[in-house]
């Protein structure tokens, strides 16, 4: 078995590809129910121009449309969130490999414009005797 596999979550990973596989689903499902019960209903000669069918069929369109951006955000979500883990996870091998950033020491510049290094813990001992 591979040191990587140890890792994985294969159940966990099944259940999020399948519940975007459902929303996927769910969507064009109520995308194709839509188009067939509208098309139904327009070219119906005895439902055709009442205003039952008219906001009906836009009340519907809108509840169609709430439910794509809920499927899109909803992908859209996820792939933020994966290239975040994604981030955060080559910050951390980053960290591992070359340590934490070391901030012992830093330049400034004189009025003069000569370069002067100041030890940051001198500094701010200095600085606290400044403050009081």
């Amino acid at each position: 078995m591979d040191e990587y596999e140890n890792f994985i979550d294969y159940q966990a990973i099944r259940a999020r590809v399948e519940r975007r596989l459902a929303r996927r689903i769910a969507f064009f499902t109520h995308l194709l129910i839509f188009t067939f019960v509208s098309m139904t209903f327009i070219y119906n000669p005895f439902w055709k121009g009442t205003p039952l069918v008219e906001v009906g069929s836009v009340v519907w369109f809108i509840l169609l449309m709430i439910h794509g951006g809920y499927w899109l955000f909803g992908e859209t979500r996820d792939r933020a969130i994966r290239k975040e883990i994604e981030r955060e996870r080559k910050a951390a091998q980053m960290m591992v490999a070359y340590g934490k950033a070391k901030r012992d020491s830093f330049d400034h510049l004189r009025e003069d414009d000569a370069l002067i290094e100041f030890d940051a813990a001198e500094w701010d001992t200095e600085a606290k005797y400044k403050r009081g």
